[in-house]
């Protein structure tokens, strides 16, 4: 049995808004309510599962590989949206990391 990265937790101010933020920005179905969490599935089936944060905020870091086009269009449609970086990839498949590390808002 291969072994795979399922989902992970991540915790927001707004669940509802943050997931909603990250399925438009990706192209993604808008999130779907699965018991506490809103959860948005990307591509490979991992699913990032968003809840509530406590008292404390954790901030996390999450990367997403995308092909320079996406993420050129992507960026246009955004009209240069604050919270995306940007740096050339080190991959020779020609992809960009996507940084969201402040999307939990």
């Amino acid at each position: 049995m291969s072994i795979e990265l399922n989902h992970t937790i991540v915790h927001a101010r707004d669940p509802l808004a943050s997931a909603s933020f990250l399925a438009e920005m990706l192209g993604r179905p808008a999130p779907v309510r699965f018991g506490p969490f809103w959860d948005v599935e990307l591509d490979n089936h991992v699913t990032l599962a968003y809840i509530l944060a406590g008292e404390h905020l954790t901030i996390e870091h999450y990367a997403f590989l995308v092909s320079e086009e996406e993420f050129d269009r992507r960026q246009a449609s955004r009209n240069g949206l604050a919270q995306c970086g940007y740096a050339p990839s080190q991959r020779a498949s020609s992809q960009a990391p996507l940084s969201t590390a402040s999307l939990a808002h």
